[in-house]
């Protein structure tokens, strides 16, 4: 099962569904949305569901805290490595790590390769702006980001 946290405008919903997409696709996988953070997002709303996306809802069980608690500390972690490194970028050996654990979350402005998944759950948090990441079925994809 593959679960993304959806956050932002539409541009970045669609990203966000393209990369999510491409490995449910490339991993014979479900996908999820979770869509939870537009309850206290008041800036933008929810829109892919206008879109010819093909998705399951998310259903936040008990691991939902922990899901959280994982995305959270993704944060702490990129802000500290930006004052400690001085640099706005996490890197691809702290990418692939948490990829390993099943936590594929990225918001750098630059693309990383993302390994085949080897875990059944795997959470994806992040904007993913760049169709690299989802090349290999980018006629699929793109014929689901159109209008209903």
């Amino acid at each position: 099962m593959i679960v993304l946290r959806s956050i932002g405008g539409l541009g970045n919903q669609m990203f966000e569904y393209a990369f999510a997409r491409n490995l449910e696709l490339k991993n014979n996988e479900k996908l999820q949305i979770d869509i939870g953070a537009y309850k206290k997002y008041k800036i933008r709303d929810y829109e892919l569901d206008k879109l010819n996306v093909k998705y399951e809802k998310f259903d936040a069980g008990f691991k939902y805290k922990f899901i959280r608690l994982t995305q959270v500390l993704y944060h702490c972690i990129h802000r500290g490595i930006k004052i400690i490194r001085r640099t706005p970028f996490l890197g691809k050996t702290v990418y692939k790590l948490l990829v390993e654990l099943g936590f594929i979350y990225n918001f750098d402005f630059c693309y990383y390769a993302t390994p085949k998944i080897k875990r059944n759950n795997n959470y994806v948090y992040g904007y993913f702006q760049s169709e690299k990441y989802f090349i290999e079925n980018k006629d699929i994809i793109c014929s689901e980001l159109k209008v209903k």
